[in-house]
Order: structure tokens, then sequence, then C-alpha cells
């Protein structure tokens, strides 16, 4: 039987913040979470035992957590201990700084997506993340003394682990080896241990944390766990994975594209400064003869090319999603929408929406003249 690692967390004592533990990947691990009222009592929490990670609220009662993770950085010497901080609204500008300076390792703008702690921890607790990526995959085990080979395909990656949907029973055993097949053909063998099972009438599905990954396996990875290119007659397509973090790489992408180039941003939900960093130089790198646009923008990213400019280069915008609120039946919903359907002058108006479950009119929930900046640019040519 495969052991289940456990996993420890130090939190906040947050709604926001418990109510996330319980959704999504939380649910299949062992996770034990130890809860905190104040800093101080999140120090001596940490006197005791080092937790995997620590999930704070920004306002603590005698402290805010930026000041808390400063000395967690200096004072307990915890450099790599993960910490994620969550606030409830944006954070100015002026206040990026104290943020930086406090060492902090991600910030989380409440209210959260369905599941978006967990995308942010898994990359530090070496879990898999969800992900539209499909890439064949061979996994070798040990059951009961005899070498036994599992087909199935790898829908979730990251450099610390993946998601792996079996075509038939898992009945070996950790540690186990597994061969990824990239998009271009090539091999790339990992060894693994499995942190969760789950059968299924004709299958099963099977998460697996990396154990020792190189560095030249892992820039592999994480070009492989960040993008897909494809080709649909004329145009190339470029379809991003769900996150745009550090660990994003587009190694090798920028000389591939010519002519048309379509990205496809709808699987995007997690976007950091460095992510951002990222894709701003990739998309300097793209050659200027290269005509490319950008189509099913979500909503992390409309937030941040609404913020910097540089997001969309020298393409443009052909759609998007934008978020909507019903005072009805208090319904969130996300509507695609055309550049085109946007009211640009004299003000940024987003269309009437209706609610799909009442069928009252919704309410734009962001400020239309911040949100939809970006409408204002040329319409592209293809």
């Amino acid at each position: 039987m495969a052991t289940t690692p456990v996993f420890n967390l130090i939190v906040s004592n947050s709604t926001i913040i418990v109510s996330q533990l319980r959704q999504g990947g939380f649910r299949r691990i062992d996770l034990h979470t130890q809860v905190a009222s104040t800093a101080a009592n999140v120090v001596t929490l940490l006197t005791k035992q080092l937790p995997h990670a620590v999930v704070l609220e920004a306002r603590l009662p005698d402290s805010d957590a930026f000041d808390l993770c400063r000395r967690i950085r200096e004072e307990l010497g915890m450099t790599e201990l993960p910490v994620v901080v969550v606030c409830e609204g944006s954070i100015s500008r002026a206040a990026m700084a104290k943020v930086v300076a406090s060492g902090c390792d991600e910030v989380l703008s409440a209210p959260l997506s369905r599941g978006q702690l967990y995308d942010v921890l898994a990359d530090y607790l070496g879990l898999p993340r969800r992900s539209q990526l499909r890439v064949n995959v061979l996994a070798q085990v040990t059951a009961r003394g005899t070498f036994v080979q599992l087909r199935g395909s790898v829908y979730d990656l990251t450099v610390s682990g993946a998601r792996i949907r079996l075509e038939q029973p898992f009945v070996g055993e950790s540690p186990l080896t597994i061969c990824i097949e990239s998009s271009a053909g090539q091999e790339l063998l990992l060894n693994g241990t499995v942190v969760w099972h789950r059968p299924y009438a004709s299958g099963g599905e099977l998460a697996v944390r990396f154990l020792d990954v190189k560095p030249e396996l892992a820039q592999q990875l994480e070009v492989l766990a960040t993008w897909r290119l494809d080709q649909q007659d004329d145009v190339q397509v470029v379809t991003l994975q769900r996150s745009l973090t550090e660990r994003a790489s587009f190694a090798g992408l920028a000389e591939q594209l010519k002519d048309k180039v379509l990205f496809d941003l709808r699987h995007l939900t997690l976007i950091n400064s460095m992510g951002v960093s990222h894709w701003v130089a990739f998309l300097r790198e793209i050659p200027e003869e290269v005509e490319y646009s950008f189509a099913h923008c979500s909503v992390p990213f409309c937030t941040q090319a609404s913020f910097i400019p540089d997001m969309v280069g020298a393409g443009r915008v052909r759609s998007f999603f934008a978020p909507y609120f019903c005072t009805a039946c208090d319904r969130e919903a996300e509507r695609e929408l055309k550049v085109g359907d946007v009211t640009v002058d004299p003000a940024l108006v987003p269309p009437t929406q209706l609610c799909p479950s009442c069928g009252e009119e919704m309410v734009f929930e962001d400020i239309p003249e911040r949100y939809l900046r970006f409408c204002v640019r040329p319409k592209p040519q293809f």
C-alpha cells in the first residue's frame, strides 16, 4: 500500500482561509492544521514545530502579517519556510514595497476563487495542481515483487509532481518510475512517490510527488507545464496552462512563432509578479513580423493587463472573461465578451448581462474604467 504523506500548516483564524482548506485538492491529502489567532500564537507554534507552510490573514490583532513575516525571516531564521498572506481587497502600489521587504512568498486578494489557495500551496508542498495539460505517461511500479507497467495520461503537471489518469487499476507500491512523453516526442524519466490514489471502475487517478529532480530535467518540466503549441489552419495557437509564476518557462517558444499567433488564456488562473516579468520578457522576444492576439483572456490576466499594458505587448485582445454578480440571487458569474461588445466612448461601459438562474440583470463586479482599459487599444487584424 502507498503511504500518504502528512502536511502540516499553521494558519490564521480566518473564515476565508479555513473555507479554502476544505475545498478541492486539500480534501485528498492528510492535512494537519494549527490555527493561530494572533502573531504571538504563530511565533509560539513555530518554535515548537516547523510546518510545511504558513498561511496568514493580512491583519492580525497584535501585528500585520508582513511585519510578522519579516520576524519569521530575520528573528527566527526561517528563510525557506513558505509564507502566504491573504488580503481583503487590493494592495496599493505604495504598500508593495513593504510586501517585498517582508519576504512573504505569495499575496492573495480575497475573495478567493474556488481552490485558489490549494493551487498556490501545491508547488511548495510538492502536490499536483489542476490543469488542462494532457500528455501520455508510462508508470513502472513494483507490485508484490513483480515489475508492472501502467499506462495513462498526465492531466496536471508541475515541477514538483503530477496527477495521472490511469487506464487500468493501480496495484503497485511507492516509489515508482514515471516516463512522460512531451508533445515533441521527448521522454522525461522521473522517480516519484504516491501522494494519494483514487480507484475507478476502469482505472484510477494517481497523484505523484517527484523525487530528486535534477536542474536540467526541472527546466524541461517547466516548459511542458507552462505552454502547448498547436497549428490550427494558418494560425499557431499557444495555450497557456494554469499558472504564470516564477516557475513559468517560455524557453524555445518565441523562435517557433511565425506569421499569425493566437494565445489562448482561458486556463490561466494564477499570476504573480515574477510570472508577469517572465511573460513580458517573452513577448519582447517575439519577432516583429509575427502578428499575435489574445483570446479567452481569464479574469486574472485582464486584471494584470489593465494595470500593466506590457502584458499584451504589441498584440491585441480579441475576447475576454469579465466578472458579473446578481444581487437578486447572490450569484457570481464570469461572462466571455468580445472587445467590440464594450462601449468605449465617451466612457468604458460593459454590455448588459442577465443572470442564468433568475433572469435579472447582473452588475459588473469591478470598476469598468479600470478593468476594461485594454479595450481601447486597436482591434486585431485576424
